[in-house]
C-alpha cells in the first residue's frame, strides 16, 4: 500500500506540498512500522530525498535527525 502511494506521487511537484505535510510525511517515516520495513527500497528512499532537499528548515529537528539515522545518506548528500 505504501509503494503504491509513492508511486502514485512521485511525478508531483515536491515544492507544492505544505509544512505541515512534510512534517506529517515525516512523522509516518519514523514511527509506521510498514514505512520502517521498506525505508531502504529505492522508491521510497527517492521519495523521502524529495520531501527533504531544500526544505530541511520546515521539518522539525527530531524527526529530521530520526530520519537522517535511517537513511545516513541523505544527510550527507550521498545518492542512494
Amino acid at each position: 500500500m505504501i509503494h503504491l502511494f509513492i508511486d502514485a506521487n512521485i511525478y508531483l511537484d515536491f515544492y507544492r506540498y505544505t509544512k505541515d505535510q512534510r512534517n506529517r510525511i515525516f512523522n509516518a517515516v519514523t514511527t509506521n512500522n510498514q514505512i520502517y520495513w521498506i525505508i531502504n527500497d529505492i522508491d521510497v528512499k527517492e521519495f523521502v530525498k524529495n520531501i527533504v532537499e531544500g526544505y530541511e528548515h520546515e521539518i522539525e529537528e527530531e524527526s529530521l535527525e530520526k530520519v537522517y539515522k535511517l537513511l545516513p545518506d541523505l544527510q550527507n548528500g550521498l545518492p542512494f
